[in-house]
């Protein structure tokens, strides 16, 4: 990434930091003098150009650590994953993920090319206070930019109009509840990508031994046969053979 005029090296503890910062990088183009087709193709370019500007991906950064290729939307965002954490804060003795990660191995069998995990009681925190107080638009987040670039006039300066009403939703700690861990499950086909995704309750097992906990899925095990109506009329230790006699 040193060639790329657009990725700054930044120095964290014993790593090294790449951020981009797109703000584009202007080319210079050959144009041949009255040519009617370089003339047209000009015209389009200086028309597009504001809009092409304002729909670029956000910032990102981006690093190699303990085998791993880390990409996060913000440099200080990064830093956080590269720091030491205590046991109970780390991702693998977490209930939460065990249980996701169950499903994920029920309902996959071993087929997988890139698997997420989320806690969305957390993870829609953000997005739920701006959209309540009619500030999404000034989101600075991968989503909140994504949606302003498409949702936007494209005009420099010009902070788009909310779409959404949330003066009347209620205070997020009475939805959070509802918002359980999730897993998204990603296999590599020949035309593309195959997802599956999931939700759990919040009310899922906390034993994972006990099996997959229950998703939001249409996914159903297999059952033994239903119990006929003499098998269920007749006494414990009794057939319909030995009532019969």
């Amino acid at each position: 990434m040193k060639t790329d005029p657009d990725a700054k090296r930044r120095d964290y503890k014993d790593h090294v930091i790449w951020e981009i910062i797109n703000e584009g990088t202007d080319v210079a183009m050959v144009v041949i003098e009255d040519h009617p087709s370089f003339a047209m193709a000009k015209q389009e370019e200086d028309e597009d150009q504001e809009e092409t500007h304002e729909r670029m991906l956000p910032n990102s950064a981006v690093t190699v650590a303990h085998g791993q290729l880390l990409v996060a939307t913000h440099y200080d965002f990064l830093t956080k994953m590269l720091d030491d954490l205590d046991a109970h804060e780390q991702l693998i003795n977490s209930t939460e993920y065990h249980l996701v990660k169950a499903d994920l191995e029920y309902l996959t069998q071993g087929q997988s090319c890139a698997q997420v995990f989320s806690r969305t009681d957390e993870e829609y925190r953000a997005v739920y206070e701006l959209i309540r107080s009619g500030r999404m638009p000034e989101s600075e987040t991968m989503l909140g930019k994504l949606l302003n670039a498409a949702l936007g006039e494209g005009k420099e300066g010009v902070l788009r109009a909310q779409r959404i009403n949330g003066e009347h939703l209620p205070e997020y700690d009475a939805v959070r509840r509802y918002f359980g861990p999730a897993g998204l499950n990603a296999v590599s086909e020949e035309n593309g990508w195959f997802l599956t995704g999931f939700t759990l309750s919040k009310e899922a097992p906390a034993a994972v031994a006990e099996g997959p906990a229950a998703t939001q899925t249409s996914s159903v095990a297999p059952s033994e046969p239903a119990a006929t109506t003499e098998q269920a009329a007749a006494p414990a230790g009794e057939t319909p053979e030995t009532i019969k006699q």
